[in-house]
């Protein structure tokens, strides 16, 4: 292996990183989403004469500016730490393919930081129609930096010819790269629409709660009819292997009707809202936003869950072993990684158990922890050694979100003696 392996006590890396992630991409989205609908509030409030759109844009602009300009700022560098840190083999690849891809997705981020602080800052003190012009521009970049990052998102599921080619145009224009930009286009219209719909609700007068709700209406329904064909378009385009996890027996089921309730949902809420604006209730808009928030948080987990036992689909498992190097590391042992061996002044017994601890941090730590989600000390509480050897074999036929143990006999024993000595502890 050519990293050193950060081990999460507790809660695992894969969650720390979906911790940090999912708040991140509800704010990306809501930065695209809701920027456009806020230019475009003020762009309808004074070609129509409606002071309320107006005044719900420049409110609104503090709003935008908080959320994605400082904590969208802020998670989006937790995330690299997290991913650098709890999958660096898997983000060296992603930096080295998209290198370019990274600098002009960053270029798009500088202009849309420096424009949303204009933009708010500028409120009465420049022309409206220089105003507006910076508000679209501020859109404009936001959504090109999705046009970027979608691209690389949508690689590590469906890498298609770059496994043969290894093409960065053939890495990035991938074969889930529209279907799943359809998709998030419609979400980030939903978020932004959501916002709109509870921010207009909060208003006291129903002549400025009336155009609000509309525009924040039409915008989540108009985003769930538009997300809902990505997504199905999205799913036909994924390997079948990927599919399997949200089919009706798979793991994910539950989550995948979930996401398909939830877009139902947004689009009757979004629908009430923007059909009978004044009389719309809050807890209409409250539901709403709840939708737009599940629909996103459920199509991510699908799409995590879809792509193990992979975390670069067909080519690099979750625990950042190449699919190429198992056969041989089976064939000639672990050790060919490049792991260090071992002193030999250690007794016997002990050297296993240190071995399989080893074995356990790069082979095992990314999905299991040893005494808190997926405790693998729990697992094999009842076993003894011999039986854990011979469950690892069995899990690996009968579980195939499970990589492969890219270990011979030898192992493959001292990775279950070190399981076994945790009951000792």
């Amino acid at each position: 292996m050519d990293y050193p392996v950060w081990e999460v006590a507790g809660i695992g890396g894969g969650w720390l990183i979906g911790i940090v992630a999912i708040a991140h991409v509800i704010v990306s989205h809501f930065a695209i989403g809701g920027g456009g609908i806020m230019v475009l509030a003020e762009t309808l409030g004074a070609r129509k004469g409606k002071p309320a759109l107006v005044d719900f844009a420049r409110r609104h602009s503090y709003v935008l500016v908080a959320l994605s300009s400082v904590f969208g700022a802020i998670s989006g560098v937790a995330i690299w730490f997290t991913i650098g840190s709890v999958h660096p083999r898997a983000t060296s690849t992603l930096i080295h393919n998209f290198v370019w891809g990274w600098a002009i997705e960053w270029a798009f981020f500088i202009v849309e930081i420096a424009t949303a602080l204009v933009y708010w800052q500028t409120w009465n003190r420049i022309s409206a129609r220089t105003h507006r012009i910076i508000g679209w521009i501020y859109f404009i970049s936001a959504y090109l930096s999705l046009v970027v990052i979608n691209g690389i998102l949508a690689f590590m599921i469906t890498p298609g010819h770059w496994l043969e080619t290894g093409s960065f145009i053939h890495a990035f224009l991938n074969p889930s790269y529209l279907p799943s930009l359809v998709l998030r286009t419609g979400v980030a219209a939903m978020i932004g629409g959501a916002v709109a719909l509870v921010l207009g609700a909060l208003r006291k007068s129903r002549d400025e709660r009336g155009p609000v709700q509309r525009l924040g209406g039409f915008c989540l329904a108009a985003g769930s009819l538009l997300a809902l064909p990505g997504l199905l378009w999205w799913e036909r385009v994924l390997p079948e292997g990927a599919r399997s996890a949200f089919a009706p027996d798979g793991y994910v089921a539950g989550t995948h009707d979930l996401l398909l309730l939830a877009l139902a949902g947004s689009f009757l809420f979004g629908l009430i809202a923007s059909l009978i604006p004044r009389r719309s209730p809050l807890f209409v808009a409250v539901l709403g936003a709840a939708a737009a928030a599940a629909t996103l948080g459920a199509f991510e987990r699908v799409r995590e869950a879809s792509r193990r036992p992979f975390v670069i689909y067909g080519y690099m498992y979750s625990n950042g072993i190449l699919i190429d190097d198992v056969v041989s590391f089976q064939e000639e042992g672990f050790s060919k990684s490049g792991w260090p061996a071992l002193a030999a002044s250690a007794e016997e017994g002990e050297r296993l158990s240190q071995w399989g601890r080893q074995l356990h941090l790069s082979q095992c730590s990314s999905c299991h922890t040893l005494d808190g989600y997926r405790s693998l000390k729990k697992l094999t509480a009842e076993m003894e050694a011999e039986d854990i050897a011979s469950a690892l074999e069995i899990l690996e036929e009968m579980n195939p979100r499970m990589p492969p143990f890219a270990g011979n006999r030898e192992d493959r024993e001292a990775l279950a003696s070190f399981l076994d000595r945790l009951k000792e502890r």
